[in-house]
């Protein structure tokens, strides 16, 4: 574990429609202690080929496995990472370029996780934003 480190894993099947613009969303985060980790879950499309051309940047790892499944890939994932912290990023979702400069200021030794919500779109149109407030839980969480 390398501390400070944020892991980005994304779990990759067949998404190579939208999969450039999300690895690109990770590399480009204003936080700079990154790794991009892409786990290709058996994609018979293309997707595996797309992730190749990202190898140039450091930070960039690609993984090819069985068809296993999402929670197989985040677990490959998972045991592939050197990073204090993880993010989860779905292969057709995307970060916003702050995502990680912000949750981290969140990250503590008392800190377990940081949630947090996000928007949806359809057709380059705002559908849903998410309507939370900053709070601090203490307790269990179910």
């Amino acid at each position: 574990m390398i501390k400070g480190l944020v892991s980005i894993i994304i779990p990759v099947y067949n998404g190579e429609e939208w999969l450039r613009c999300a690895i690109e969303s990770a590399l480009c985060q204003t936080y700079p202690n990154i790794e991009v980790i892409c786990v290709d879950d058996g994609s018979t499309d293309a997707s595996y080929e797309l992730c190749k051309t990202f190898c140039y940047d450091c930070r960039f790892r690609l993984f090819h496995k069985e068809n296993g499944g999402q929670a197989s890939a985040r677990n490959y994932g998972l045991n592939k990472a050197n990073g204090e912290f993880v993010q989860f990023l779905d292969c057709d979702d995307t970060l916003d370029v702050e995502t990680l400069s912000i949750a981290t200021v969140y990250m503590s030794e008392d800190i377990d996780m940081v949630m947090y919500g996000f928007n949806v779109y359809r057709d380059n149109h705002l559908l849903r934003s998410p309507h939370c407030d900053n709070f601090l839980y203490n307790g269990e969480y179910d």
